[in-house]
């Protein structure tokens, strides 16, 4: 009834990121039995939340930061801080609840990448990937992976286990289905709430030639031999080992410390603008 209702203003229905694939699935037929249509004149479609962090309150209805700091999250000023550590005391005796630990509220990301055909089975045409306050690696990362989860899902063959890694080379927290397969067992995780950082962004490019010949911009620290990875839009990461480097002067380097600093260097491939070059975190790079 509710879709019903808000067919008369709005083409896709968000439904609440707590119900089931096998519930959506069910809206989904009542939908078109009952041929609702949105005001373009076309079955409503249904968009559910597919990828990101996740709220601990129902349906992202939050207060806490509004009592806190008088910031809205429901207007986009979550400052999340759910995820700090607190002690959970008994108001009138003073006692301490004996709890597992201090991070009580810190809900795992959600990430649906693995069985994006049991989505589309279910009825959903609309994802939401997380993106507020989000860097370009991330979003270029995660809607790369998608779109192919898509794409292969529509064709019925499985997912490419290279974009499953993918969702795992940024910054996150450890991944669970969400409600999707019903009450989750472990949607917390209590030990901390930190990032999980595996992968940090070297570089921008900011042009090259048809021959590979590229300026970039650094973010982050590089080496002569260091071994990076390519990230092209639409294409698969492609792993390189880094040869000789110039700076903006055109001397060689051998290393580039400087934030921001100016690099040429002949990548294996012509690239567009704004592709980026990422390396795997190590000790060196940690420094």
């Amino acid at each position: 009834e509710s879709v019903a209702f808000y067919a008369q203003y709005a083409d896709v229905v968000v439904l609440a990121r707590e119900l089931s694939l096998a519930q959506v699935q069910a809206i989904r037929r009542g939908i078109l039995e009952r041929d609702i249509r949105g005001p373009h004149g076309k079955p409503v479609k249904i968009e559910m939340f597919a990828h990101g962090a996740l709220c601990m309150a129902i349906s992202g209805k939050c207060y806490l930061i509004l009592h806190h700091t008088n910031c809205s999250a429901n207007r986009g000023s979550c400052r999340q801080i759910c995820r700090r550590a607190y002690e959970v005391r008994d108001k009138d005796t003073g006692e301490e609840l004996e709890i597992e630990n201090h991070y009580i509220m810190s809900p795992k990301d959600l990430c649906t990448v693995d069985f994006l055909d049991r989505f589309l089975e279910a009825g959903v045409r609309v994802l939401k990937i997380e993106g507020r306050a989000k860097s370009a690696y991330y979003a270029a990362c995660v809607t790369n992976a998608y779109r192919h989860g898509i794409d292969a899902a529509v064709a019925g063959q499985p997912l490419d286990p290279i974009w499953r890694a993918e969702v795992d080379k940024i910054s996150h927290r450890h991944y669970y289905q969400g409600f999707y397969y019903g009450q989750p067992e472990k949607g917390q995780f209590y030990d901390d709430a930190r990032y999980i950082r595996d992968w940090d962004v070297a570089a921008y490019v900011v042009s090259c030639d048809s021959e590979g010949n590229a300026v970039l911009t650094q973010r982050g620290r590089i080496w002569t031999g260091d071994t990076l990875e390519l990230l092209v839009p639409g294409e698969k990461p492609m792993e390189f080992q880094v040869g000789k480097m110039r700076n903006a002067e055109g001397e060689v380097v051998t290393y580039c410390p400087h934030p921001e600093m100016e690099i040429h260097m002949k990548l294996p491939v012509a690239v567009p603008p704004y592709s980026i070059l990422r390396r795997q975190v190590d000790e060196k790079t940690a420094k």
